[in-house]
């Protein structure tokens, strides 16, 4: 882990982003990626189940989403920690009520944090994963 003090933000972690939302992937990617973060970026939960199965050891991290067309963010992280229980994943959604009614939700998560998320906050979470 890069990072010397609890407000360095960078990182030179590999995270796998998944979101239906092109334009927000696109987004934490650029952000994420300039402050040292490699980001592979997927819009869809079945390609990023094939991406991280075929690779698994090639991420640090994942970040999704909860509502996806393909298939719910809890469900994703359930798959991905089928193939590695160990992989920090952190839910950023906009669910907040959901997320609040339905424990078994969080549950599946390293961390939760709701949208919109600043800068800060998803750094933050990003470095509270990785050090569980």
């Amino acid at each position: 882990m890069s990072g010397t003090s609890k407000d360095d933000i960078t990182g030179s972690e590999r995270i796998l982003l998944v979101d239906d939302e092109k334009l927000l992937t696109r987004m934490w990617e650029n952000i994420l990626g300039r402050i040292g973060y490699k980001i592979t970026a997927i819009n869809s939960p079945d390609e990023a189940i094939k991406v991280f199965k075929a690779t698994p050891d090639a991420f640090d991290l994942v970040i999704t989403d909860l509502s996806m067309p393909e298939m719910t963010g809890d469900m994703l992280s359930k798959a991905i920690l089928s193939i590695r229980p160990s992989m920090p994943v952190i839910l950023c959604t906009g669910y907040a009520s959901r997320v609040e009614k339905d424990p078994s939700i969080a549950a599946c998560f390293t961390k939760v944090i709701y949208k919109p998320a600043k800068i800060a906050e998803l750094t933050a979470a990003i470095r509270e994963a990785l050090a569980i």
